[in-house]
């Protein structure tokens, strides 16, 4: 009989919505996988008794958040990844401390792992692509497997060797010498920029199969992601609002991204210079508005309330990584 795949599965169920959450996904792949929780959090015995293995490591250190770090949203319609200036924190290192933690635990009984958010539920019918990643990288003799998008390997799914992880992504378990690999790769605190980054510095590119500029979501067409925090298909996100224009993605085209939470706000006539474009509905909406703006330097207005200028070939620098995807 087979051994199964390794399933790396990475966790903070602090909550009891994110507890059932995690339930669900592990509900959804231990038949199918050797499943190690990595977590940050104490978990219940409930949903020790439904992995193989548990790794807990109560050092959740957080990382403050820089110019070039980037902020996600997801809607039903779109997808914006927009790069600022946040004092926020996230958890990069921690979750990268998870992977490290399972791996040293079992590197002896496993030569390579898949890993998955805890908060992605895979149907039935994705299962065998899940699987399927270990048997795209023996076919095509590769290492790793990676969703990729330009300076950045997804961290959501990927499929690596043991060896090849550990030997790639520098680590002393220490939060101080993930800071100071950052630096020396040249690449942000992000996790996502972290794997690129040290794949670019060691040069080793040709040891990954790429899935490139792949919607995961598309590519995995029936499970769920990320539905702790956009659940059910509804409008959430960690800013109340958000009016600006962003780079259609792959193009030379503008869009104008809008995300309200205010029940306040009351319908909303939209302006490109003066030319009028739409009224946007009041209350919570998220809109995603292809613009044409004629001129280099152009007005946004939203009604009486907002006017916000731009110039399209700042917006279209190639420096400026920002963009918005439709789903």
């Amino acid at each position: 009989m087979n051994k199964k795949q390794l399933l790396i599965v990475g966790s903070y169920p602090s909550t009891e919505k994110t507890e059932n959450v995690l339930k669900s996904v592990l509900e959804s792949v231990n038949n199918d996988f050797d499943v190690l929780l990595a977590a940050h959090c104490p978990v219940s015995k409930e949903i020790q008794s439904m992995v193989k293995y548990f790794v807990y490591d109560s050092d959740n250190r957080m990382i403050p958040r820089n110019s070039r770090t980037n902020f996600w949203a997801d809607y039903p319609s779109f997808f914006v990844r927009v790069f600022n200036h946040w004092g926020k924190f996230h958890h990069g290192y921690a979750v990268y401390k998870s992977i490290m933690n399972s791996l040293y635990l079992s590197n002896h009984s496993y030569e390579s792992f898949i890993y998955i958010e805890g908060d992605t539920i895979f149907s039935k019918e994705d299962i065998s692509k899940l699987k399927n990643l270990k048997i795209i990288c023996e076919k095509n003799k590769k290492e790793a497997l990676f969703f990729k998008d330009p300076n950045f390997l997804s961290s959501v799914v990927f499929y690596s060797s043991i060896d090849f992880f550990k030997n790639t992504f520098f680590f002393d378990g220490t939060c101080e010498g993930y800071l100071s690999n950052c630096e020396v790769i040249k690449g942000n605190t992000e996790l996502e920029n972290f794997f690129y980054k040290s794949v670019d510095y060691k040069n080793v590119f040709d040891k990954i199969h790429f899935l490139e500029n792949i919607d995961m979501s598309k590519y995995f067409s029936t499970s769920k992601f990320g539905i702790n925090t956009f659940y059910n298909g509804n409008v959430v996100t960690n800013a109340v609002a958000m009016e600006t224009v962003l780079r259609v993605e792959n193009t030379q085209d503008l869009a104008l991204v809008y995300l309200n939470h205010s029940t306040e706000i009351k319908d909303t006539d939209v302006y490109v210079n003066d030319t009028f474009v739409e009224t946007f509905k009041g209350g919570p909406l998220s809109r995603y508005l292809r613009i044409y703006p004629t001129t280099e330097e152009f007005v946004i207005r939203m009604g009486n309330r907002r006017t916000m200028k731009f110039n399209k070939n700042e917006i279209l620098d190639p420096k400026n990584i920002s963009f918005a995807r439709l789903k």
